[in-house]
C-alpha cells in the first residue's frame, strides 16, 4: 500500500495529543457563528473580563467561552523549538508578530504558521502583554481555524 504525504500527516496527526481546553475570547462585535480565519483567546476567563473587555475604552464588549477541540502548540515546547529551527523560523520574530494584532492574512501567510498547521498544530500559545498591567505578560492563543477547531462557543 503506498501511503502519500498526506495520508502520513493525517496518520501522524490521528497520534497527537488533542486538548480539550477552555479559552475565552473578546470581541467589540456579536459573533453569531465561527469562520476560519485566526481568532486569539485568553486562557483565563479574569484576562478577558478584566483585561480585553476593558480595555476597549469604554466599547461594548462581548466575552466569548470556547472549547478548544485540536493540536496546540506551545511555544516553549522543544519540539516546536526544533521544527522552527529546522524551517530557519525566529521564534521571537513570530511572537512579536502575533502581539502586534496583525490582519487574518498576515497570521495565515506568515512562515512560522504555514510550518505549524502543515505539522497539524491547531493553535500556538505565546507569550502577550497583560492588558491589565502592561508591564506584565500572560499566555494567549491563535486559534488558525476557529471554525474547525473550536466547539461550545457561548457568550459568556
Amino acid at each position: 500500500m503506498k501511503v502519500t504525504k498526506s495520508k502520513l500527516r493525517n496518520l501522524i496527526r490521528e497520534q497527537m495529543n488533542r486538548s480539550q481546553v477552555k479559552l475565552y475570547h473578546t470581541s467589540r462585535t456579536r459573533i453569531s457563528h465561527l469562520r476560519s480565519s485566526p481568532l486569539w483567546f485568553a486562557t483565563e476567563l479574569e484576562h478577558a473580563t478584566e483585561g480585553w473587555a476593558v480595555s476597549d475604552r469604554g466599547q461594548e464588549s462581548f466575552v466569548y467561552e470556547a472549547t478548544f477541540t485540536g493540536v496546540m502548540a506551545h511555544e516553549n515546547d522543544p519540539a516546536i523549538e526544533s521544527l522552527f529551527e529546522m524551517a530557519g523560523v525566529d521564534p521571537d520574530e513570530y511572537i512579536d508578530e502575533l502581539t502586534s494584532n496583525p490582519e487574518s492574512d498576515t497570521v495565515m501567510n506568515d512562515p512560522a504558521t504555514q510550518i505549524l498547521v502543515q505539522n497539524g498544530y491547531d493553535g500556538f500559545q505565546h507569550t502577550d502583554y497583560d492588558p491589565r498591567d502592561w508591564d506584565k505578560n500572560l499566555p494567549s492563543v491563535v486559534v488558525f481555524n476557529p471554525a474547525e477547531s473550536i466547539s461550545s462557543f457561548t457568550q459568556v
